[in-house]
């Protein structure tokens, strides 16, 4: 995946303003230190390597915003009572259950909760069920084509560095969206596993934006 450096362009769900975010931003999005062993396994891996690898970088995120929502002091009580909740058998330990907290904080759709939802439950049958290791079976394929968000905000490329098409991310200067703009797009929307991974990195995104913005207007993290 390449990505470059731009400035700003006009698109959205509705023609609205928009930022397009490009490379060394939409870089830091995917590759931090500790995450650049895992995109190379989540491009070039194993279906089932790669649906557990996308989850688990949505989860990392979202856990780290809700850990900041959540914040009210830094006493040892409530550090203790913070990692209480956030443990393995915590009332959020789990990747549903802070899903679930993040619909009802507004801080997610309706249909990016219904997407994620199902993004967790094709992760549990790859992780758990030996019978699920290829996203060309018919009950991932039909399950990643059910993923909505996909459709509206992967789109084609619209920024270019150095004479050549790169990936970039837009974001709304009015409304709180994000999309991806791909020169792999068509891949990204009709293939299961491409379809899948695309949905993972679009949460992400808006993660990374979500931490960039400090405007109570921009409270959903996908629309």
């Amino acid at each position: 995946m390449r990505f470059g450096i731009s400035l700003s362009g006009v698109g959205g769900p509705l023609n609205a303003p928009c930022k397009i975010c490009l490379s060394r931003c939409a870089f830091r999005m995917w590759f931090t230190g500790t995450d650049i062993k895992a995109i190379e396994e989540l491009e070039s891996g194993s279906d089932r390597s790669a649906a557990i690898i996308a989850c688990a970088l949505v989860d990392a995120r979202l856990s780290a915003i809700l850990r900041r929502v959540l914040h009210r002091d830094d006493d040892p009580y409530s550090s203790k009572i913070r990692y209480q909740v956030f443990e393995p058998e915590g009332p959020l330990g789990s990747f549903s259950a802070k899903a679930k907290i993040f619909y009802l904080l507004k801080l997610l759709s309706l249909e990016a909760h219904q997407d994620l939802s199902l993004l967790i439950k094709m992760r549990n049958d790859f992780a758990h069920y030996s019978a699920h290791d290829s996203f060309e079976s018919q009950s991932m394929k039909d399950r990643c084509f059910n993923l909505k968000l996909v459709d509206k905000l992967v789109r084609g490329p619209a920024a270019w560095w150095g004479g050549q098409e790169i990936d970039s991310m837009s974001s709304g200067e009015t409304e709180a969206y994000v999309a991806l703009n791909l020169v792999d797009h068509k891949s990204a929307k009709e293939t299961a596993r491409g379809r899948y991974i695309s949905t993972a990195k679009l949460f992400v995104a808006a993660c990374f934006l979500f931490d960039s913005r400090q405007s109570a207007d921009h409270r959903t993290l996908l629309i």
